[in-house]
């Protein structure tokens, strides 16, 4: 949906759930790189399938993620955007 887009771009919370990203991230046990998938964060992710039913989707957010190949994870966008923060600094 272009709404979740434009709110993922400009670094805010989805409203349904719709956008997935990833990063790599550096596994503390091996030192090595290695994929994140997520559901980029939602507003309200514990009501976002009663929203995405009301807005006509036939998928909940859980299987929208599973078919986009995600394990469907609540993550906040302070998280995110923290793990982010942390990643372009460590590979400077």
């Amino acid at each position: 949906m272009m709404l979740d887009r434009s709110l993922m771009f400009q670094d805010k919370e989805q409203v349904y759930g719709t956008q997935g990203s990833g990063m790599s991230v550096k596994n503390s046990a091996t030192g090595k790189w290695e994929n994140l998938s997520f559901i980029w964060p939602i507003k309200d992710p514990y009501s976002v399938n009663e929203r995405r039913k009301f807005a006509g989707f036939d998928q909940t957010v859980e299987e929208n993620a599973k078919s986009l190949g995600i394990a469907y994870k609540i993550f906040t966008l302070a998280e995110i955007l923290k793990l982010r923060n942390e990643i372009m600094n460590a590979k400077d």
